[in-house]
């Protein structure tokens, strides 16, 4: 709106009061009568202000909305993809490959399987499956994949049931479990490791010290350590797993929602921890027992 139009609107304006004022000398109209039809007058300039004024106020808040959201990413990148990428390393890359590997159970030819269709469902008999995977390592696994899908790790990644591989370690890998005869090669093959677990106890290799262990928890272990068949000395192994199914969900559990902190505490560093679940209440209540931490 240029200069000449706002002078003639105001002439205007200003010529209707004076026509409205002049008439009510002319007709005795009443001087509240006079008010209320300069405030609609008025209104509708005032109106215009009002709906330019709250465009404006909508225009700040997607504003201020945005900010806030680019200011959430910056915290979230810091607090969690920082240490989260330190702790795993180069697993983090999408370009660099990593092996999973989880235990898997061949079914005798013929065996009957039985499924059950919602928790009141139909039950039947499943006759053509040969191969099965423990659900605790299934359950397990989903929480590996989403824990590297938070820091966009969503490539080279080969889930390798132990039962099939063919003895290549010279990739970055992760074992589920800690009782399997591929644990017991990772306790021997890998370069600092803190911990190993046996039939009936978690041991400190570096003093033979055995973790006392109660009845009312199941104790899990979590290990990073150094794979020396990566060429460069750069690969990197873990082993997450315990004893029991509670003991193994305890460690995957807490691998997956505390690996910022295991970041901001051990770096890139190899560590070794224990953790445990009460059997009671769970996985929810799973603790590190951080009196055990070794790093090195």
């Amino acid at each position: 709106m240029n200069n000449n139009m706002i002078a003639s609107n105001t002439a205007i304006t200003i010529s209707t009061i004076s026509a409205i004022v002049t008439s009510s000398q002319s007709t005795h109209i009443s001087l509240t009568d006079n008010f209320q039809i300069v405030l609609k007058i008025l209104g509708v300039s005032a109106g215009v202000g009002i709906i330019g004024y709250l465009g404006y106020l909508v225009n700040l808040h997607q504003g201020f909305q945005s900010l806030k959201s680019l200011f959430q990413s910056i915290k979230n990148w810091w607090i969690f993809k920082i240490p989260a990428q330190k702790v795993l390393e180069q697993i983090s890359d999408n370009k660099v490959e990593v092996k999973i590997f989880v235990r898997d159970f061949f079914i005798k030819q013929g065996t009957q399987l039985y499924v059950q269709e919602g928790l009141n469902g139909i039950v039947g008999v499943v006759p053509n499956v040969c191969e099965l995977w423990a659900r605790v390592e299934g359950l397990g696994l989903s929480k590996i994949l989403n824990t590297l899908g938070k820091l966009d790790k969503t490539e080279n990644i080969e889930i390798i049931e132990m039962g099939k591989d063919p003895g290549i370690w010279n990739k970055n890998i992760i074992i589920l479990g800690a009782q399997t005869q591929k644990c017991f090669d990772f306790y021997q093959k890998m370069k600092e490791v803190a911990y190993k677990i046996n039939s009936s106890d978690i041991i400190k290799i570096s003093t033979g010290y055995k973790i006392k262990r109660s009845s009312v928890y199941g104790y899990g272990i979590i290990l990073k350590c150094k794979n020396p068949f990566v060429p460069n000395n750069k690969g990197v192994g873990f082993l997450i797993g315990g004893f029991g199914v509670l003991g193994t969900e305890a460690a995957t559990h807490y691998f997956a929602t505390n690996i910022a902190e295991l970041g901001k505490v051990f770096g890139k560093k190899s560590f070794g921890i224990v953790v445990r679940a009460s059997i009671t209440a769970g996985v929810q209540s799973t603790e590190r027992l951080k009196n055990f931490d070794v790093k090195f």
